[in-house]
Order: structure tokens, then C-alpha cells, then sequence
């Protein structure tokens, strides 16, 4: 179900940014413009009409784009999807009512959304090719869970069994945080207008409609940073006993993309959608695991490394209010999948021999959508 769900997002996704390029694509092939059109039709505000002495012959270059350089700033407010193995943490032992039920799962701790940031800076060269470097950040993703009862929680596994107090618990609250971290740089080559330029119908004129048609590709990595911790309180007046769990992710990968842009007067529209895959470099540690009645160590803290691979796909549309010539507002929508991620409550293990605590579970993904508002400069 979680596949078909995910993928029916990434078809929806896909689709949107389709439409922005197709647009670019269509409206760069249009009929030349009405004759009523050939006079000045852009914005009302003289300071945004290029200067008319300049020569006829570069008019296409100012006409479309007007712009070499382009800097973006978003704000972001992500959502994200808890899709760690949904092992149980808690059972009711049989003091509890129901004996044996499951009272809370990896997947019981939901995060909040999240504020985080995006960034990038770009430049168009004359032959048609370009370079961007840009940075991607989202903070805070914070999920808890909470549950309790007189001597009715018990841990699961052996090491509810092996740990004295885990067997017969009051309190177990859990804690989830990430944050994510990515940095792109990419080249691509652009079209712009198309072969029926319309814009050289406006001689240097503003153009009536611009739009570009990106090919990226290059370079994007992530880094995942994760915590996970169980505060276990077995008796009144007790110090909860903590089991904590700590995973990292750093993906290095090769990316290719599409990106479209299409404008029209004060208003434009743009979508990308980027795809990288990669190697991973993977990382886990857990904290001792002390009994809380006895302080006896049960479990001495341990790690583990591992390689694997891993998948990015992020998809964008946003909608461009141009305040003036440089400046402009956006706001927009985000789609953000990663797989081949250890996540750090899939790193808790309730077994109890000599190599618990030494696996490392990397094959989980994680999705987040949100929105995005921010400013964007182009001159």
C-alpha cells in the first residue's frame, strides 16, 4: 500500500511539472503575435521598459530572458510522512488490561511540520548553457508518543525480559528528531522562446510572453541526521532509564532534471523535477542501556558502519508575482522523497545476545510536501 501511495505522488508530482514545461514548449511555438500586439503590451510601469536606444540586433538577448543572473530564496514548511518499520516499542504485559497489545510503534511518533530553508544562485551564459549552485535545508522534524500504567508496560523483546524494570514499567515516552541537509550543484543548457520568437516582434520592446526550458544535470548531497530515545520510568520516584539511538545518511549522487519557466507580463510559472541516485554512507550508534532499579549495565553503547544506495527525487511548482524588473514574490508547492535512509528508530533492537545492537537498518525512505514562500531576484 505505502509503494502505490508513493508512487501515485510521484505521478501527480511529475505531472504538474509536465504541464509547466509543455506550457513553455507550446507558447514558444505560437503563431506570431496580432498586429494590435506589436506596440509595447507589458508592464504599465516605464521602469520596467528596456532602454530604446538599445541596438535592434540584441534585442532578442534583452528580450528573452532579460536575465543572466538569478538568486532564490524560500522559506519552507514541510511535512513529513513517519515511514520507519513500525516495530512495536511497548506492549501490555498482564498486569494490563489487555494483555498483550500493542500500545505504541515506531510509527506512533508523527512529526510536525517543519520550518526549513532553500537557496540557490545561477547564471546564464550567451550559448545557451548555464551553472547554479544551490543549498536545501529542513530542521526540527520532532515526533513523540507517549503511554503509561501502574506496572502494565512492558519493553518488547528479550531485553524486556534481561533489563529488571523493563518488564513492569509505569511510563515510556518516546522522541523522535531529524534534520536534513542537501547541497546541489548543476550545468544545463536552455531554449528560450523557441525558433517563432515573438519576441522579435516587439523590437526590444517588453516581451509579451518569455519561456525557458531547462536541461539539468550534476551533483547532490544529502545528509541525514537522526535521534531516537526511549526514557523508560519502571517505578515512582525513579529516573527514567534511557535508550537512545543515533543514525546518519550521506548520499552522494549524480542528478539530472528538467525545469520549465513561463511568463507572462507581472505573472510567471515555474516547475522542476530532479532525480539523483547514488552511494551511501551509513552510520549508527546506541547508548548503554542501564536496569533502572538495579543500575546494573545490560548493554554497553555500540555502533556499526555500512554502504548502500540510495534515491532522491524532488519536484517543485511555484507561481512568481514580479513586484519589478529584479525582484519578484513566490509561493509554491514541494514534493521530497529519499530512500536507502537509516532511520534512527529502525536502529532499536530488543534482542539480547553478543551482537545486538551492531545491525544497521538501511533500507527505509522518507517523503515530505509542504509549501514554500519566499523572494527571487533576476538581472
Amino acid at each position: 500500500m505505502i509503494q502505490v501511495v508513493e508512487r501515485s505522488r510521484i505521478a501527480c508530482g511529475a505531472a504538474l511539472v509536465v504541464c509547466i514545461v509543455a506550457l513553455a514548449r507550446v507558447a514558444s511555438a505560437a503563431t506570431p503575435l496580432p498586429a494590435e500586439m506589436n506596440d509595447y503590451i507589458g508592464f504599465a510601469h516605464p521602469e520596467m521598459m528596456p532602454d530604446p536606444a538599445v541596438p535592434a540586433a540584441a534585442c532578442r538577448s534583452l528580450c528573452c530572458p532579460e536575465w543572466n543572473d538569478y538568486t532564490i530564496f524560500d522559506v519552507l514548511f514541510m511535512q513529513r510522512d513517519n515511514t520507519t518499520n513500525d516495530q512495536p516499542i511497548a506492549i501490555a504485559n498482564d498486569n494490563a488490561p489487555n494483555p498483550g497489545q500493542v500500545l505504541m510503534t515506531t510509527r506512533s511518533m508523527e512529526p510536525t511540520v517543519a520550518p526549513g530553508v532553500r537557496l540557490f544562485y545561477g547564471r546564464r551564459t550567451s550559448d545557451h548553457t548555464g551553472w547554479e549552485a544551490g543549498y536545501y535545508g529542513i530542521w526540527g522534524m520532532y515526533g513523540d508518543a507517549l503511554t503509561g500504567g501502574v506496572d502494565q508496560i512492558l519493553i518488547p523483546g528479550d531485553l524486556g525480559e534481561a533489563v529488571d524494570g523493563f518488564a513492569t514499567a509505569d511510563l515510556e515516552k518516546a522522541d523522535y528528531t531529524s534534520s536534513l541537509n542537501m547541497v546541489e550543484l548543476n550545468v544545463f543548457r536552455y531554449d528560450c522562446c523557441g525558433s517563432r520568437d515573438p519576441c522579435a516582434r516587439l523590437a526590444c520592446k517588453r516581451c509579451y510572453h518569455c519561456n525557458c526550458v531547462d536541461w539539468l544535470a550534476g551533483f547532490r548531497w544529502a545528509g541525514l541526521e537522526e535521534q531516537s530515545t526511549l526514557a523508560i520510568t519502571c517505578c515512582e520516584g525513579e529516573q527514567p532509564s534511557p535508550y537512545t539511538t543515533n543514525a546518519s545518511t550521506n548520499l552522494f549522487a549524480a542528478q539530472v532534471g528538467v525545469r520549465g519557466r513561463t511568463e507572462w507580463r507581472r505573472f510567471a510559472f515555474e516547475g522542476w523535477i530532479k532525480t539523483a541516485v547514488g552511494g551511501t554512507a551509513l552510520y549508527q550508534s546506541q547508548s548503554l542501556i542501564v536496569s533502572p532499579i538495579t543500575g546494573e549495565v545490560v548493554r554497553t553503547a555500540r555502533s556499526s558502519t555500512a554502504g548502500g544506495m540510495g534515491f532522491i527525487g524532488d519536484i517543485n511548482l511555484s507561481m512568481i508575482y514580479r513586484i519589478n524588473r529584479v525582484w519578484g514574490l513566490r509561493a509554491g508547492y514541494n514534493m521530497l522523497w529519499l530512500s536507502g535512509m537509516a532511520l534512527a528508530p529502525n536502529q532499536w533492537d530488543f534482542t539480547d545476545t553478543a551482537d545486538s545492537g551492531l545491525g544497521l537498518d538501511h533500507g527505509a525512505g522518507i517523503f515530505l510536501n509542504g509549501a514554500n514562500l519566499g523572494l527571487e531576484a533576476r538581472w
